[in-house]
């Protein structure tokens, strides 16, 4: 059933079960989709790979732990607050395979928009 609504600019539009529907979805979808947060490093770790990861805590959520690596640019502490840039799943195989000149696994990722694993791009 389609309702006609005036807007507060005075336009008319219909409006109708179908839209209410899509709007409820959107909303739904935006509320799971995440891309960056700012989080505070609490610790780094090198492994045997040369890798450095850095833990971070997020500081909207502080029980929520983010596996980072920084751009090679950015030097971070214990300590700063920086902006992670979220990644599907642990890139940490593939980055290895690239530096040693190997080619990447391609793998079928499941867990789409995790908060898990990110990038470190910038200190705030």
């Amino acid at each position: 059933m389609a309702n006609i609504i005036q807007n507060q600019t005075g336009n008319k539009n219909v409006s109708s079960d179908f839209t209410r529907v899509m709007m409820s979805v959107k909303s739904n979808i935006m509320r799971d989709l995440h891309v960056a947060d700012i989080c505070k490093v609490t610790s780094i770790k090198n492994d045997a790979y040369g890798i450095t990861t850095y833990m971070c805590t997020s500081i909207e959520d502080g029980s929520r732990t983010i596996q980072a690596f920084a751009v090679s640019n950015i030097t971070v502490n214990v300590g700063n607050a920086v902006l992670v840039l979220f990644c599907d799943d642990d890139i940490r195989a593939n980055y290895r395979r690239v530096k040693s000149s190997q080619a990447t696994l391609n793998k079928e990722t499941t867990n789409k928009h995790s908060t898990e694993y990110g990038i470190i791009v910038g200190i705030i």
